[in-house]
């Protein structure tokens, strides 16, 4: 079984984002537009794989058999939590991406005003 970790570069986003936009509303005047309260993001929960019991010592063959089958199958559940925490995870990342996106464009946009007068 290969060990996979999941990416922590969700955190890194959503904390550039949030810094971001703390700048962008330093820098607003005084009359600003209500903002909309910031998405919860969703709780990931921990895996519900069972980890087999390891056989004694001097166990029969019947018990190492069903011990490998459960621990195949336990391997196939924690790859697969893993897989499903990627895509929530790369989701995340992808969420940030379009909002930093749209920040980026407003400034510019801004910018260009700003440079016209």
């Amino acid at each position: 079984m290969t060990t996979r970790s999941i990416p922590l570069a969700a955190l890194a986003v959503a904390v550039f984002v949030s810094t971001a936009d703390a700048q962008q509303q330093a820098q607003q005047p005084e009359q600003q537009q209500p903002q909309q309260p910031a998405a919860a993001m969703p709780a990931v929960p921990p895996p519900a794989c069972v980890a087999p019991d390891l056989p004694q010592k001097f166990a029969d063959s019947r018990r190492i058999e069903r011990f490998n089958r459960e621990y195949r199958g336990y391997g196939e559940c924690v790859n697969k939590y893993i897989d499903d925490t990627n895509a929530l995870a790369t989701a995340a990342l992808q969420a940030g991406k379009v909002a930093l996106d749209k920040l980026n464009a407003v400034n510019n946009e801004l910018k260009e005003r700003q440079g016209s007068k």
